[in-house]
Parts: structure tokens; sequence; C-alpha cells
């Protein structure tokens, strides 16, 4: 028999179940390491989120830059809850004090204060076992200090001639506020009086229970003077370290409470206070089109938006914006070195008599008592533990980075070409020094001068330096009378001149009260077709002339110190910004960059309404506007927006337009503009001389109704003001001065326009019938040839 009938072929059962066994297996091992592999991922993606909230609440806590600031830092009192990408994360933090280092008894430690601070993010259902948690020790101490603190040591490493950080000049004051008054009775002022008191001072009850106080004084004390913005200030005499006493300023703060007491702040050592002046103007946005409108420095009486501060301990500075204030004026309080003079002198009470002595307005150097005359100088060694000039150093905002804004100063004015030579960077904050030059050597010393008009704009933030550029131009010529401060104030000196006190402000960026005609002729390059230049001064715009298509020539009677010229040709639009005035122009250049497309927009519809549309603004993401044209890369496509006033309201009216790939034109037709009629506003900027020493008051009021707007009384500074009234109402309009004139025949002289008033005191305006937006401004000066000491 042929048994090979009955052998098997091909492959049997046993085979094909071992095989899908081990197939199995290993695709159950494949999908087990990939969801492994996923899991970790996400686990690793929350863990980064968590670890950047984190690290982000720990920079946060170390922002925290006066000592004020740093002694408040204290653990959270609620957890954070935080919607991130993959979880929901619980954020809390604790902050530790450690002990002084191992030096007793506290007098003689040597290390700065320090805190521990650790930062917790939690998350998942348990929200044990899920955490990441950041630790870090922060200290806070000045270099002065420190120096100090070297010097004791017998392990010291840095001389005590050792700069500080502002020379010197000032340091912070820290009464105790942690004083024991445990069976103490309250006096009839409601303070107490523990023993091992200075003479004026008392503690206030904490109010938490623990039987501490602070200490305070009282601001109607006889030896504190009052100051402005509700500060007062005292001269002293006080001992630094082991030398001779010196004459120095302290500045006190009101608490504003029922007690009326005042707390120290800072002591200026070198025997002068000096002012940093300026205001912040807001023009970045909130909302989308239509529904855009400026950010406001504090939206409401708990929530100011921004903080202004200067770089170095031992300054006072007080930023405090109204509700939904747009603009607000900022100032810094930093020291000076008197070694140099000049003597100052201060007035007697209720005459105008000037004498010399301790009670010196503290603005401008004392005499001190052990002068027989403002002739002979100061002592050898007066102030000579203090750094030519006294502080130096920046003043700006903090916060900007974090809401993705950016600051405007003159750099960002200039062109491209020249913010690239001069490698230009972004900042938020002005550096003050002097600077000497002797010979080869050149040193950095403090700057012995207050400044006013240290103004800054606020924008949105942009993505590349050329829309910087063009926002900046754009918004600084929205605000009348501006000259923007360089981001460097450089008071120069030369060979070995003394760097003496200058108690007058610089005042080089001030709107001046009187009008002064330029003609500024400029280069063009690149020019296409016929250009149209013209020139604004923030008020006025002007055409130019165009002898060739390589010049312009301008002409323009301004109060500004700045222009910006725009140029617009068949190819595009350009701008630039020209600072301080004088025969030399701005270079236009119409060259479009590589790599883009140039976008004209034809907009219509203008006062189709009740109403009349004016200052039309292209804006577009990654898409640069100037005038009707916006310049976007090639290969863009997007929306162009148009945006514009209707009867004086900003951004009331919008429409849009979609660009393709490879338009070159658009049009957008703006819709019906209906304006209110329900009420009109009246506003201007009022403009306070430079010569002006003595004002008590400007105020503004519309039918005896006060206006909104906090009027500055600072020489050579400019404030704004609004009145709201009704709609075809009859309006008197009167801008009032307190006093109304110096003795004898110096009186003050409100102008604007055709109005005028002498010495009384009240410029009043009947301005009949109001049935549209007015702008009224108006100067503060002196009679022509005298002046009010």
């Amino acid at each position: 028999m042929n048994n090979s009938l009955f052998k098997n072929k091909g492959i049997g059962l046993i085979e094909v179940i071992i095989a899908t066994v081990v197939v199995a297996v290993g695709l159950m091992a494949v999908a087990s390491l990939q969801g492994e592999l996923i899991g970790t991922s996400g686990l690793s993606k929350t863990r980064s989120e968590a670890k950047a909230l984190c690290d982000t609440k720990l920079e946060q806590i170390r922002d925290n830059l006066s000592k004020a600031q740093y002694d408040a830092i204290a653990s959270s009192v609620a957890n954070d809850s935080i919607t991130g990408s993959n979880e929901v994360y619980t954020r809390n933090w604790t902050v530790v004090d450690l002990p002084d280092d191992t030096l007793t008894p506290a007098a003689d430690k040597i290390g700065p204060n320090r805190k521990r601070v650790q930062v917790s993010c939690s998350w998942g259902a348990g929200g044990v076992d899920e955490n990441i948690a950041v630790q870090t020790v922060i200290a806070f101490e000045d270099l002065g200090a420190s120096s100090m603190a070297a010097k004791s040591a017998s392990t010291a490493g840095l001389s005590i001639n050792s700069p500080s950080t502002n020379a010197n000049s000032s340091d912070e004051i820290n009464d105790a506020t942690d004083v024991d008054i445990s069976g103490l009775t309250a006096g009839s002022n409601g303070l107490y009086s523990p023993s091992g008191l200075e003479a004026g001072q008392y503690v206030k009850d904490n109010g938490n229970d623990d039987d501490k106080g602070s200490i305070v004084y009282l601001c109607a004390d006889t030896s504190l003077i009052p100051f402005e913005y509700d500060l007062y200030t005292r001269r002293v005499h006080y001992k630094p370290s082991n030398t001779t006493f010196k004459e120095a300023i302290e500045l006190f703060s009101n608490n504003n409470d029922v007690y009326l007491t005042c707390t120290r702040r800072i002591r200026f050592n070198g025997g002068v206070i000096l002012p940093i002046r300026g205001t912040v103007y807001s023009r970045a946005t909130e909302g989308n089109g239509g529904n855009a409108s400026l950010l406001e420095l504090r939206s409401s009486a708990n929530t100011q938006l921004f903080t202004f501060n200067a770089t170095e301990s031992g300054s006072y500075c007080i930023f405090d914006p109204q509700v939904n204030a747009t603009a607000a004026e900022y100032i810094c309080y930093v020291g000076g070195n008197c070694i140099n003079g000049p003597i100052g002198t201060t007035k007697v009470s209720g005459t105008d008599t000037a004498v010399v002595g301790d009670n010196t307005i503290v603005t401008e150097c004392p005499a001190p008592a052990s002068n027989p005359s403002p002739t002979i100088p100061y002592p050898t060694g007066v102030y000579q533990e203090i750094g030519p000039g006294g502080w130096r150093g920046k003043v700006g905002l903090l916060g900007i980075p974090q809401s993705g804004k950016n600051v405007c100063f003159a750099e960002e004015l200039i062109s491209i070409a020249q913010q690239q030579a001069s490698q230009h960077t972004l900042d938020t904050a002005r550096n003050y020094f002097a600077r000497r030059t002797n010979g080869s050597v050149i040193t950095n010393e403090g700057i012995n001068r207050p400044f006013n008009c240290q103004d800054m704009v606020i924008i949105d933030g942009q993505s590349t330096t050329v829309q910087v550029h063009d926002e900046c131009i754009s918004e600084a010529q929205s605000i009348v009378g501006l000259q923007l401060a360089s981001k460097n104030i450089n008071r120069g000196i030369s060979g070995t001149t003394s760097n003496n006190v200058i108690v007058t402000p610089d005042t080089t960026y001030c709107p001046t009260s009187t009008a002064t005609s330029y003609t500024i002729d400029g280069a063009m390059s690149n020019v296409t077709g016929t250009p149209v230049i013209t020139i604004n001064d923030g008020t006025v715009t002007t055409t130019c002339t165009t002898p060739s298509t390589s010049s312009y020539s301008c002409s323009i009677s301004t109060t500004s110190n700045s222009v910006s010229v725009f140029g617009t040709d068949d190819n595009g639009s350009t701008s630039c910004y020209k600072t301080p005035l004088d025969s030399s122009g701005c270079s236009l250049d119409f060259t479009q960059a590589s790599g883009t497309r140039l976008v004209t927009i034809a907009v219509t519809g203008t006062g189709t309404g009740t109403g009349t549309i004016s200052n039309t603004v292209l804006t577009g993401t990654d898409a640069v506007c100037v005038g009707s044209a916006c310049t976007v890369a090639t290969s863009w496509t997007g929306t162009i927006t148009a945006t514009a006033d209707c009867s004086g309201t900003p951004i009331s009216v919008t429409n849009s337009v979609v660009v393709a790939v490879g338009d070159v034109t658009g049009a957008i037709v703006l819709p019906t503009c209906t304006e209110n009629v329900s009420t009109r506003t009246i506003s201007g900027i009022i403009t306070v001389a430079s010569e002006i020493a003595v004002l008590d008051s400007v105020s503004v009021n519309v039918n005896g109704a006060i206006c909104t707007g906090t009027l500055s009384l600072q020489p050579g500074t400019s404030s704004a003001y609004s009145c709201i009234v009704a709609d075809n109402s009859s309006v008197t309009l009167e801008i009032a001065i307190s006093p109304k004139q110096c003795t004898g025949t110096k009186k003050y002289i409100i102008t604007s326009g055709t109005y005028n008033s002498t010495g009384a005191g009240v410029l009043t305006y009947d301005l009949g019938t109001v049935s549209s937006p007015l702008n009224i401004n108006a100067s503060i000066t002196l009679a022509s040839g005298l002046t009010c000491n």
C-alpha cells in the first residue's frame, strides 16, 4: 500500500495556535509599551507645566524690590487654582524667616535678612502624590550695607570704601514694627509711649491683638515740614559709622489714619533731595476692533496694572493713577551730594524774606549751623562718605514684560538703521548717570540734579523692531506737546570740574510756552512717483515742499521740541522722528523690505451718518500699517481693520477686509457714523511755565462744576483736564490759580488763544452754546520781564 496519500501537508492546527499566541503576546507588549510611553509623555508635560507655574510664582516673589515689599513677603493664605493644558493645578507657597547668622547680639549681625520660600503645585484626584515643589532662599541687602558689614568682620573681603549702589547718598529707615506695648495704656492721642523711644516717637497698635506696635511720629510735630504728595520732611543731624555728626534729611509718609501719624521712610545723607518727574501715558489697548479701548493704568481702587520704582535702595517713588486713568504722573526722590553747594535759602513764614538756616527747603542744599555766612564753603569732611554726585541708577516700570507691552523712549523713534547701528534694545526704565571725561579716563558719577518731563509711553507689544518703531511714532504723536527723552540720561562733566548740585530741574524735554518757527530740510531715497511729505507736532499737520525726488523742506511753528515727518509715494509709506528741533532733518527711505509686499487700502464711507469720521487707522496682525498702506510678508494672508473716531469718540467706527496672498489693494467701507449727541467733551492741556516757583493750586471748571484731571503744579510741566457738558448747552469755562499773584506787580498771566487774564488769577471763557467737542489749551506764565521768587 502506498502510504504517501496519508502524509500531512501545510501547517497544522498546533502550529497555528502557537504562532497566534506568540503574535498576541508580542502585540500586547507593544500596546503596553505604547500606553506607558503616552502616559509617561503626558505626565512629563504635566510636571513641566507644574514646575513652570511654581517658577513663575517664585520669580513674582523675587520681584519685591523695596525693603517694605521684601518684609511683607508671607506664606499664601489661600490656594491658587490654575487651569493648565492637561490638569487643574493647586498652588501654594510657604515663607520661613531664617535665623540671623550665629552672631549675638543682633547688633553684631553681618549677614542679610533671609527668607526660605517653597512653592508647591499639585494636581490629580488625590493631589497628594502628584506634586512639584520649588525652593529657594532670598535676601534683601544693599551693597552699601554689605560693605559696612564686611568691614566689621575679620574675614572681610569687601573694603569699606567700596561704593554702594546709590553712592551712600541715602538709605531706607526701618523703624521697629514689633514694639511690646503689653500692659501699657494709650495716651490721649491714642498712641503708646513705652520707655526707650527717641524724642517725637510714639507706638501705634498694629491691631493684630498681639500687643505689638509700630514706631510712628505725629505729622503735626513742629519738626516735620509738609513737603508734597502728602509727604513730610525734616533736617536732622546724625552720626554715620564712626565719623562726626552729619546733616541729613528724613522723608516721612502720611499713614492717613485716625491718629494723624507719619512713618519715616528714607534718610537722604547728602543734604538735598533730587526729584525725577514725568508722566506715564497708556496707549496700549484692551479689547478688539470696535470694542478696543485704551488700557487703564488703574482699573479699580485696588487694581493697579504697573508699579513704578528705582533700581537702587534709598529711593522713594510715587505712582498712584486715578481709577480709569490712562495717564498719570510719577515722581521718584533720590539723593545728591551737597559737598560743593550751592547753599540754599528759605523764606520766613508769611514773608518773602530769605534767610539761611537749618530749615532750608529740602530740594536745595542746606546752610549748616557751623557756617557763619553763605559765602563760606562747607567744612572739610561734610558728606565725605557719599560718592561724587550722589545717586545714579534706573527709574522705570515694573510689570511691562509680563503684560506683553512695550515702552517707548526716544530711541524707539529714530530710524531702524540708526537703531541697528546703536545696537538698540527694548527697555522699561531710564538710566541716569553723570559721565566724567578726563583725558583718556572715563568714569560714572551721580546725577546731582533733578529732572522734569521724563515721560514714558506704554504701547501694545509688537513682534518686530520695525513694528515697535512705527507704533511708538504713531502713539507719541497722539499726545500733545510730548517729547520723549532718551533712555540714557547723561549729565556730562569734563576734566576735574566739581560735580556741583544744580537745584534747577533739567527741562530739556518739556514743552515751551512760546511757539518757535522751524524750517526742517531732509533727504529722501528710493522715491517712486511723486511723494507727499507732511510734518506733525502732535497738534498740527503741515504739508511740506519737495524741491526734488531726493529732498524735502518743512516749515512749522510749534511749542513742541519734537516732530514726526511722514512720507507717502507710489510704493508705500515711511516716517522719521526729529528731536531736538533744528535745521537738520531726518531722512525718509522708501525702500520696501525684501520678502514683503505693500497692500494699499481704500477707505470710504467717511461721515455718512450724523457724525464726522476722523483719525482713521489701519491695523492687522503681522502687518505694519502707515497711512493708507500696510506692509506684509509676500505669503501673508489675513485681515486689515480700519478704525476711526466718530465726532471725537475714539475707535467708535470699524470695518475690515480679508487680504489674500498676492493682493496689493483692498477696500473698506466704514459703517454709518452716528454721534453721541447727549453730551460734549471739553478738554485740553494746561502748561505751567518753568520760571514759576510758587503755585498752590490750578483748577478748571465749567458752569461751576470741577472738571476731571490732576493738574500738575510743577514748573515746566503740562497736564490734562477733561469736562463733560450737555449738548447744545451754554457753557462758561474757568481756569483758576492760587495764589493769584506774587507780591507787588509780579503777576501771573493765563493765556489761551485770544483769551488772557493778567493778575486776577481766573481766566473766564464764554463758550456760548457748545454743540461739538472742543479742545482748549492754556499756559500759565509770569508777566514779561518779571520773576517770582
